[in-house]
């Protein structure tokens, strides 16, 4: 079973009961699952592919949150960076773990553009809003996460599920030439 099926399950079976909370601000798992959705689907259509790692670089937040979800239900692999993780080493971070996409906060990403560092792997930069800031790094697809969940009501559905639904132990037998990892024997 995948992680995000947990939340599409339970957004099934008790969609009013609590998700989250984060200081104010509640979610239901509906609510939750919906807003996942939505960006899970704009992820996809920045280019995100099934397989590719996209960076969360968030404070613990409902956007991170909505992002590790949104990126799983994307298929591709999630990257957190702590939040305190300075440009250089987040370039740095970025370019060895070919990073195609980060979501951050708005203020990270001008500190990011600031440093004018080297990215040519990172294709798409998506920021939370931070007293109105509206970043743009040069070559980079630049989009605002609230615009990303403002998507139509055809977006609340989940994606078509693009990742492998297999355990890594099943992984191992795919890999090799016999089926088995080296060592490993009577195993059916």
């Amino acid at each position: 079973m995948q992680i995000e099926s947990f939340l599409e399950d339970a957004a099934q079976g008790t969609p009013q009961k609590t998700a989250l909370v984060c200081g104010q601000r509640r979610l239901t798992y509906a609510q939750l699952e919906r807003l996942c959705n939505r960006l899970a689907h704009g992820l996809i259509g920045a280019g995100v592919e099934r397989g590719d790692r996209v960076a969360v670089h968030l404070d613990n937040s409902v956007e991170a949150v909505i992002s590790i979800f949104a990126v799983l239900k994307a298929g591709a692999a999630v990257m957190m960076v702590n939040p305190a993780t300075k440009p250089p080493k987040l370039a740095y971070l970025l370019n060895h773990a070919r990073a195609h996409t980060v979501i951050l906060s708005a203020r990270k990403a001008m500190a990011l553009q600031a440093a004018g560092l080297e990215l040519p792997v990172l294709r798409t930069v998506i920021y939370t809003p931070t007293a109105k800031l509206t970043p743009s790094i040069p070559g980079k697809h630049c989009v605002a996460f609230d615009y990303l969940l403002e998507q139509e009501a055809a977006h609340d559905r989940p994606p078509v599920k693009r990742a492998v639904d297999l355990d890594l132990a099943a992984l191992l037998f795919t890999s090799g030439s016999s089926g088995r990892p080296k060592g490993v024997q009577g195993l059916h």
